[in-house]
């Protein structure tokens, strides 16, 4: 018998990586860490000295998981994150996706969302080094990754999330 497939959608804030898994893989177990950090939000200040535990909380639960199984994280704690992706594929065959998308429009998109959190902490994240923080670390790891470019029309990126996902296997 096949492991569980966990597929591990990467990326800042407001890339479209939430929409994009709800429309593709609707039926899959999903985990998103925001559910794990958004209770520690106070005065819509995201809690980013506690954000590493609720990451090893998030990881702490998926050890329950016996199934197929989407994951949504965002670009903190890039080594602890991959680490922790690594040891999961004794369990499920992992496979990254890296959600990337120009500054400009991620701020746009983050700004028109019905949720915005701390503005200044997400400015802080809009400058952080993504993908390039994590790509030597997926790559040492061997963890199955592809980059998914989140600015062309939503059809088009579907098309292009079913492709890589059926090329690597993950049908």
């Amino acid at each position: 018998m096949s492991k569980p497939k966990i597929y591990v959608f990467i990326g800042k804030p407001g890339v479209g990586k939430t929409t994009l898994i709800k429309k593709v893989l609707p039926n899959i177990k999903y985990i998103d860490v925001k559910s794990y950090i958004v209770p520690h939000v106070i005065n819509d200040k995201w809690p980013e000295e506690k954000t590493l535990d609720c990451y090893k909380k998030m990881y702490e639960d998926i050890n329950q998981v016996n199934e197929d199984l989407i994951l949504e994280i965002g670009t903190n704690h890039a080594e602890f994150n991959v680490s922790q992706l690594e040891r999961l594929q004794k369990m499920f065959q992992v496979v990254v996706i890296l959600c990337i998308l120009s500054i400009e429009e991620n701020r746009k998109r983050y700004i028109e969302r019905d949720e915005v959190f701390d503005l200044p902490a997400f400015e802080k994240r809009l400058k952080k080094k993504f993908p390039e923080l994590h790509l030597p670390l997926i790559v040492k790891s061997k963890l199955p990754y592809f980059l998914l470019e989140m600015g062309p029309p939503f059809e088009e990126i579907q098309k292009v999330l079913k492709g890589e996902l059926q090329k690597l296997g993950y049908n």
